[in-house]
């Protein structure tokens, strides 16, 4: 009998087989394939039944953001897009009659995975080392919202699970460009409410004044939160209601402690981001320009 596999193909890397599932959400699964020569390569596929017109639309804003955005080093390359194939036998014979299905997109595989795996595995280290990693990590994420927002791009959906450790290079890459979209008059919800901004609507049935990229801003500043501290202390306090109300004072008033722990520097870029207020947060250039 012959083996049986999920299969994509893509033209620049031909067939690829699926080895195991990274992750699954409202857009779609992601996959970790191999080609014939063993390169590992992540496959997005995404759900068909939010297609429109033929094509998923969180594809369409996905790709949409990569040709706008270009190559950067702190955010996800896309490699190339492929199809998923009927389940069918690996036989040379077999192949030849594969059925295409959905369409899917190929990026680079990063093995040490996403920055709730890499927060995991910091807390084992001394305070001081785990605030070190913490603020490496979090260079390259301002980075990447910071190219962003320079070519009119808000990310909208900044989370642990989004943001890709860089072993190779000691960085992170921003992925999942989905939500994504212009930095003005955005009146949709974005990324989940734990590291939502104020300004956001929690659903779409909550009608609010449009905001903008400045999302962003306090979406990674409660990203370097957690990072430093769990995300059990931004959710905690009402859901997070204390958090969103105060921003980065909650910290001051609420776990002195840790927040005089902290160097100058990163107390700054908190106090910089997590201000309730989009109109007095920092600009990605600025928090960058702080971290440099």
């Amino acid at each position: 009998m012959p083996s049986v596999a999920t299969l994509f193909e893509s033209r620049r890397f031909g067939v690829l087989t699926v080895i195991r599932l990274l992750g699954s959400g409202a857009e779609g699964n992601v996959w970790l394939t191999a080609n014939e020569s063993g390169v590992e390569y992540a496959v997005k596929e995404y759900l068909t039944s939010r297609s429109r017109g033929g094509r998923n639309m969180y594809m369409s804003r996905e790709m949409a953001a990569q040709t706008t955005l270009g190559e950067h080093p702190n955010i996800l390359r896309m490699l190339d897009t492929a199809m998923r194939l009927s389940i069918c036998s690996l036989t040379k014979d077999d192949l030849r009659a594969r059925v295409r299905m959905s369409t899917a997109v190929v990026y680079p595989y990063y093995p040490m995975g996403d920055m709730v795996d890499f927060s995991e595995r910091r807390y084992s280290l001394p305070s001081s080392e785990s605030i070190d990693g913490a603020r490496l990590a979090m260079r390259g994420l301002w980075r990447a919202i910071e190219h962003c927002h320079s070519r009119n791009i808000c990310h909208r959906d900044v989370k642990p699970q989004n943001i890709l450790f860089d072993h190779w290079n000691d960085s992170v890459v921003l992925s999942d460009f989905g939500l994504s979209t212009g930095r003005t008059g955005i009146t949709n919800p974005g990324t989940s409410l734990i590291y939502s901004a104020p300004e956001c609507p929690a659903t779409t049935r909550c009608k609010l004044e449009p905001y903008d990229s400045k999302c962003d801003i306090w979406s990674a500043g409660a990203v370097e939160a957690a990072m430093l501290w769990g995300d059990k202390i931004i959710y905690s306090g009402e859901r997070g209601a204390k958090f969103r109300k105060k921003g980065y004072r909650y910290f001051v008033t609420e776990h002195p402690r840790l927040w005089n722990a902290l160097p100058s520097s990163s107390k700054q870029v908190l106090a910089s981001s997590l201000i309730p207020s989009p109109k007095h947060r920092a600009t990605a250039g600025e928090i960058v320009r702080m971290m440099a």
